[in-house]
């Protein structure tokens, strides 16, 4: 092939599945080499960067010869006979159609020559399972890689047989048609991974298990399955294949499913924050930022903060929002940023596991106004909730600093949760009257409307919405946004506030501040299943927070019942998932 002046580069795809098994053309491998303007030569699987070769390129106007070889796991790439990349994959692809992929014209190419055979005149002895897998052919294949990992019990391709005898019964439950018969596979699966657990290749029971957790669709275990793993081996020569394994799903999930996505994020920042040197892993977990809603009791870290901080920060959001209190502690527990541990304290003390903060403050007595910070934060889980905010609102300076404001928005979110705005209501309104940052005086009358709506105090509601811009009420993620529809609801009826509550409608992933305008437009419901199986904990409380309040409007006490039900049972479902650690 000859790379022609301003050429970007050519991919070539290889092991790409049948067309009636594939979801696109990047579920196989592809390999890309770039030009001098844009150097790299990278592996894909499945979409996922395995590998790089950064500074290889293609030289304008002058032939090369490229050979890629693939023989059994082994991906081998030649340029002009030199070995330039050498992948070793422990998942099996099976796919046989092959493709180029470019992104212009400005090359050409000859003698394109395909050759299917083996290099070896006695060939591996994993070759024969590996015919009767490709072909579907399950029973055969299963006893040739039982009888293999027998006979060779000591040997890597014993071990490789194991495997690949779970990964049989994993391909013969997709065939099958009954749920009942797909359970009875997956079971078998596991106990044939299970096999491996006294061998060298031990992590990779850990790996196939995970692949019968992902096939179930049980997202938690199939990540409790890859984080005991990369725990446990931490320098077993096979780590590298869980790390690998955990950044393509990540990179898969990015696509599928949110929840999945922040599960392996979290796992991969906790346990392999090495793969994030990667441009393409950084990329993607420079979108998650982007994409994570702000919360009020997590206070950001400087700009210039070091990037572990950073993605200590990144991961105490995302174990607040998976519900994950462990999570929390043991980021705690390695942390020694003052900022980063009352993060990790308030987003416990959110999931409702106060007496679990309580035990862990002792690793904040370095900093001791922070300390005096959760402690009040405490006191509203330890006392009336009157003497917590007064506690608080006695004492409070002013100015006020971040962490105090913050202190202060917690004390005034759990207040409303406990249904005592009529406790708020003294405090925010003298508070109000004084010279406060804009950011927070937002924070601060949106607190104090919602205590004025539990109240029924409709005139002094809509007077703070005169202090803002009609347009403010009308953004989604704006706190007045919610509010706003609430008042209306009561004051000009149901079909007045769902005009308000219109707004875009279109995101996938609305704002806490829309939930209950998106439920109310008939995007989701409240029972099992659609976006509940996509939503997060947080955002399953503030809907049904939201809705609590809209129906107060309306009177509709059979309604209200429901949700304080539903309610209930998410705190509770949350609080009982894990026991002490």
């Amino acid at each position: 092939m000859r790379l022609e002046a301003e050429g970007n580069g050519i991919g070539f795809l290889f092991s790409i599945p049948e067309a009636s098994e594939r979801k696109g053309i990047e579920d196989g491998y592809c390999l890309w080499i770039g030009s001098k303007n844009n150097p790299s030569c990278k592996l894909f699987r499945s979409n996922v960067e395995v590998m790089q070769v950064p500074h290889l390129f293609l030289n304008e106007n002058q032939w090369h010869q490229l050979r890629i070889e693939k023989v059994e796991n082994h991906v081998r790439v030649f340029l002009d006979k030199a070995l330039i990349l050498h992948y070793i994959s422990h998942t099996p692809m099976t796919g046989t159609h092959i493709g180029l992929l470019y992104r212009d014209s400005n090359f050409q190419m000859e003698y394109f020559k395909v050759f299917v055979g083996s290099q070896n005149v006695m060939i591996n002895c994993l070759a024969i399972p590996d015919a009767f897998l490709a072909n579907k052919n399950f029973t055969k294949a299963l006893a040739e890689y039982r009888r293999i990992g027998y006979s060779f019990s000591g040997r890597a391709e014993g071990r490789e047989a194991l495997f690949k005898a779970g990964i049989t019964l994993l391909e013969e439950a997709e065939a099958q048609k009954k749920q009942k018969e797909k359970q009875q596979f997956y079971l078998t699966a596991l106990d044939e991974f299970g096999k491996l657990r006294a061998t060298p290749g031990a992590p990779l029971e850990y790996l196939g298990k995970s692949l019968v957790y992902k096939a179930c669709n049980d997202l938690e275990e199939e990540s409790k399955c890859l984080e005991l793993a990369v725990r446990k081996y931490t320098k077993h020569p096979l780590l590298h294949i869980l790390t690998e394994h955990i950044v393509l799903r990540l990179h898969e999930a990015s696509f599928t499913s949110r929840p999945a996505a922040y599960h392996f994020a979290l796992l991969a920042l906790r346990q392999a924050p090495h793969v994030f040197t990667n441009l393409d892993n950084s990329k993607l977990l420079d979108s998650l930022k982007k994409n994570l809603e702000p919360l009020d009791f997590i206070l950001t870290i400087p700009v210039d903060a070091y990037v572990s901080e950073q993605n200590t920060h990144l991961a105490i959001q995302l174990a607040f929002w998976l519900a994950k209190p462990i999570a929390l502690i043991e980021i705690m527990e390695s942390s020694n940023s003052p900022l980063l541990i009352s993060n990790a304290l308030f987003a416990l003390l959110k999931l409702g596991y106060a007496e679990w903060a309580q035990e862990n403050l002792h690793l904040l007595q370095k900093d001791s106004s922070e300390v005096a910070l959760v402690e009040k934060a405490l006191f509203l889980h330890t006392n009336f909730a009157k003497n917590a905010l007064e506690n608080f609102f006695l004492n409070i300076p002013h100015p006020a600093t971040t962490s105090e404001w913050r202190c202060l928005k917690y004390l005034c979110d759990g207040a409303l949760q406990m249904n005592k705005g009529v406790l708020l209501i003294p405090f925010l309104a003298n508070l109000r009257t004084l010279s406060i940052p804009m950011s927070e005086k937002r924070a601060i009358d949106a607190y104090l409307i919602w205590a004025y709506l539990l109240e029924q105090d409709w005139k002094n509601a809509g007077q703070i919405f005169e202090d803002y811009p009609p347009d403010l009420c009308l953004e989604e993620s704006s706190p007045f946004y919610f509010l706003m529809g609430a008042l209306l609801w009561h004051n000009e009826g149901k079909e007045i506030a769902l005009s308000h509550l219109s707004g875009t409608l279109e995101d996938s992933y609305p704002p806490t501040t829309a939930l209950a305008a998106y439920h109310l437009h008939g995007k989701f419901g409240l029972k099992k299943g659609g976006w509940h199986k996509q939503a997060l904990f947080w955002e399953k409380i503030q809907l049904y927070r939201q809705l609590l309040l809209l129906y107060k409007m309306g009177r509709s006490v059979q309604k209200m019942k429901e949700l304080r039900k539903l309610l209930k049972q998410e705190c509770q479902r949350v609080l009982t998932q894990y026991t002490h650690p």
